[in-house]
Order: C-alpha cells, then sequence, then structure tokens
C-alpha cells in the first residue's frame, strides 16, 4: 500500500490519500465507506472511495482511498507497518520544525520493514540565492538608470519572480501562525540530518529547481518508536 500526505485535491491512484481537510470532490463525488444518519454529528477519520471503484478491489493494496485526520500532523489513526511508500510534496514545511522532527517517528510506525519515503518541499538554499540574485539585478538596474547610459541599457529585473519568492515562501513564513501556511526551513543539511538522526537507511537529498526532495528507506527488521535526543 502507498500513502500520500497532505493530498489536497491532488488525489493518486492506487494511494491512501490523506489530509485534515476533505476536499469538495471527494465530499461530492466519492463514495463515504459509511453514510452518517441524517442529522448526525460529523465524525473524524472518516474513509472514502475512488468513485466506479470495484467493491471487490476495496480490500486489496491498489485501492484508492481518502483518509480525514483529526488535524494535519495526527496520523494515529493509521495502521502501523502497512505501507511501502509514504510520499508527500509540499506539506512537510508546514509544520513547526518539533512538529516536523516527530513526523519521522511516524514514517517509521507507518513503514513496512524496507518501505520507502520520499518528501518534497521548497528548497530554502535554492530561494535564498535567488532572493540575493534578484536584490543584486535591481542593485545594477538602479545604478544603470541614475547613470543614464544610453547605450548600455540596465538589465531585466524579474519581478514576477520576485512575486513567486514572496508571495509563496517568505510571506506564509513570516506573517502567519494558522496552517497551511509555512512554519519551517527546509534544505539538503537538515533533511540529510533529521533522516540519519532518526535511524533511516539509504539516505539522499537533491535539489530539483528550487525544490528540495528527500528520501530514504525504514531499516529492515525495525521498528522504531523511541525518539531520538
Amino acid at each position: 500500500m502507498k500513502l500520500h500526505l497532505g493530498c489536497g485535491t491532488v488525489l493518486k491512484d492506487g494511494y491512501d490519500n490523506v489530509d485534515a481537510w476533505v476536499p469538495d470532490c471527494v465530499r461530492m463525488f466519492w463514495e463515504p465507506e459509511y453514510r452518517e444518519p441524517e442529522g448526525a454529528a460529523t465524525h473524524f477519520n472518516r474513509v472514502w472511495f475512488k468513485p466506479n471503484e470495484d467493491v471487490t478491489t476495496r480490500q486489496i493494496e491498489t485501492r484508492t482511498r481518502f483518509i480525514q485526520l483529526n488535524a494535519p500532523q495526527d496520523l494515529s489513526c493509521l495502521q502501523a507497518g502497512q505501507y511501502d511508500e509514504i510520499y508527500s510534496c509540499h506539506w512537510m514545511e508546514h509544520f513547526h520544525p518539533q512538529h516536523a522532527y516527530e513526523l519521522f517517528g511516524e514514517f517509521q510506525r507507518l513503514l513496512k520493514p524496507g518501505g520507502k519515503m520520499e518528501h518534497v518541499t521548497p528548497d530554502f538554499d535554492s530561494l535564498a540565492k535567488m532572493w540575493g540574485d534578484l536584490n543584486r539585478a535591481h542593485d545594477v538596474a538602479r545604478s544603470h538608470e541614475e547613470a543614464d547610459v544610453p547605450h548600455n541599457p540596465p538589465p531585466v529585473y524579474d519581478y514576477e519572480r520576485y512575486l513567486t519568492i514572496v508571495n509563496g515562501v517568505l510571506c506564509p513564513f513570516l506573517f502567519s501562525d494558522t496552517y497551511p501556511q509555512h512554519k519551517s526551513l527546509w534544505n539538503k543539511t537538515v533533511a540529510l540530518f533529521l533522516m540519519r538522526r532518526w535511524g533511516f537507511d539509504n539516505v539522499k537529498a537533491e535539489i530539483r529547481g528550487t525544490d528540495l526532495a528527500f528520501s530514504a528507506t525504514n531499516p529492515v527488521g525495525v521498528y522504531n518508536t523511541i525518539r531520538p535526543e
């Protein structure tokens, strides 16, 4: 079985797609595991199955489900040791560093021995470099304008890229303390340190544009339930 954390509206086939809020498309078109009586109170941890999926396949590992969590970081409703793969994309940065640290223990609990995880987050080092490059380009452009050099036009300042960094990364981190905004910064050093700290095997981290992708496998034969100091 495969687990997709913080799925939002990206519902991957063959995965348990989980999030703390239920997308409208799931509420409207997916089949709930059970139907509540009219007027009943809302319950968490409900399960929906992909529409038009053969009922006989619901118990096999290729099923596609959506599972609602009690809270964004609360994975306690998921059964231990049942997943071959855990995947998340732009999910880990939404947690305070302490919560993000403790999630690695949950990943070990949920993965089968030898199971693989991969997470994608914004890469702070790449974004910081882009921020510095843009500021230097702005300074050069202004110096050219002030010097009024007709035969040496100033370089074009990429304002759209500037807005991408400010609105997509810095503002959510600096000016909000509520989910789903950013609460932690990630780079290769942090990701590799945490995976090794928790005892994962085959730890890797690579840059993809301005994103960081890091992966590892659960130690074979080991379920680590002790939080490393």
